[in-house]
């Protein structure tokens, strides 16, 4: 929900998902950084929370490496 200004969001998985990513609005922060928030709603049954993490933290190093 970025795109329509909103900064933080929680997605919620649905029937038939495993996961949802939700992906705020980036924002000029200290330093001329751009900031964004990044939030994962997971079903525990299909997807263990330290693999929900990991990914996370994946997609943080490759957005910071580009």
């Amino acid at each position: 929900l970025g795109m329509f200004g909103i900064d933080q969001f929680q997605p919620s998985v649905f029937a038939g998902q495993c996961a949802v990513l939700g992906v705020g609005r980036a924002t000029e922060a200290a330093a001329g950084r751009r900031v964004a928030w990044f939030t994962l709603a997971c079903d525990h049954r299909a997807v263990d929370g330290a693999a929900a993490a990991r990914f996370l933290q994946d997609l943080q190093e490759r957005i910071l490496a580009s």
